[in-house]
């Protein structure tokens, strides 16, 4: 194979210096990006495990197809998601896969939101500071928020025994609920 051919002179020079600028800029750049945003949180809750992340990645991907028999089974596909979800909440929603989290919200039963919700409860200023964690607050304050108009338009009926959790109204006031803190 033939070389190779190394650029000299002051051409090539010049290109080379242009590069190391070039290089240089992108790395002061990124150092400042990164003193703006150095009161956020990189992962206040954990990392989820590799294998946890490419799950929820397939998952999604066989989300977006929408390819189910019939709802039986997209509803069983739902369940099992969030089954899989438990536990893992708060990593998922500080993480990049919130955003196939974001998009199961719309899909999650009543009582499957009150157990989102009395988990995200207490973390709600952890959750409101972080990148991805402050959409899927939203998300779910946004789905919780349409639950509570229907419990009192009376176009859903309030369930009082649902393994003695507390109502949405309450839950939801209790997560959005930020104590000020002393700096």
């Amino acid at each position: 194979m033939p070389r190779e051919r190394k650029g000299r002179g002051q051409k090539q020079a010049e290109k080379r210096r242009l590069e190391r600028e070039e290089t240089e800029r992108k790395y002061l750049a990124a150092q400042e990006r990164d003193v703006l945003f150095y009161d956020r949180p990189k992962n206040p809750f954990g990392l989820l495990t590799h294998e946890d992340e490419r799950f929820f990645s397939e998952v999604n991907e066989e989300f977006k197809k929408n390819q189910w028999d019939d709802e039986d089974a997209k509803e069983a596909f739902i369940q099992n998601v969030f089954a899989e979800m438990k536990g893992k909440e708060l990593k998922i929603a500080t993480s990049p896969v919130s955003k196939f989290f974001e998009s199961l919200l719309p899909l999650c039963p009543r009582d499957e939101l009150q157990r989102i919700m009395s988990v995200f409860k207490g973390h709600t200023r952890e959750l409101a500071i972080h990148r991805f964690g402050s959409f899927a607050l939203e998300k779910i304050s946004g789905h919780a928020g349409f639950w509570i108009s229907k419990e009192l338009d009376g176009t859903v009926e309030v369930e009082t025994n649902v393994d003695d959790s507390e109502p949405l109204q309450k839950l939801f006031e209790g997560m959005v609920e930020v104590v000020p803190q002393l700096l």
